[in-house]
């Protein structure tokens, strides 16, 4: 891994593999009880696995009354050219406006 990178996503990309990572799309509804305002993923995690496709759903709350799910090649959770590694959660099928931007390198 490259220095600078932060520890937790180092740990998380060189341990288990990722299978499944959920994403809340309101930042109020899915933890109101809790008033938590950010963002919310949860991620499931295999330990010693090999790294394959990663399973990507997203509802609006905790009902997931609008759940949607699909897989991603891992190379579209984390670009295979991006030193810093960092963990993108695409929920649609095709390439977003970030894959489509030339890497930057300084």
């Amino acid at each position: 891994m490259v220095s600078g990178v932060h520890p937790f996503r180092q740990f998380l990309l060189r341990h288990p593999a990722l299978r499944h990572m959920h994403l809340f799309a309101s930042r109020n509804k899915a933890f109101k009880e809790d008033a938590v305002l950010q963002e919310n993923v949860i991620i499931r995690l295999e330990r010693d696995g090999a790294q394959g496709e990663v399973t990507i759903s997203h509802s609006t709350d905790d009902s997931f009354a609008d759940l949607s799910t699909h897989g991603q090649p891992f190379e579209r959770i984390v670009f295979p050219n991006d030193p810093e590694h960092f963990i993108h959660v695409p929920i649609a099928i095709g390439r977003n406006a970030i894959e489509r931007i030339p890497p930057c390198t300084f």
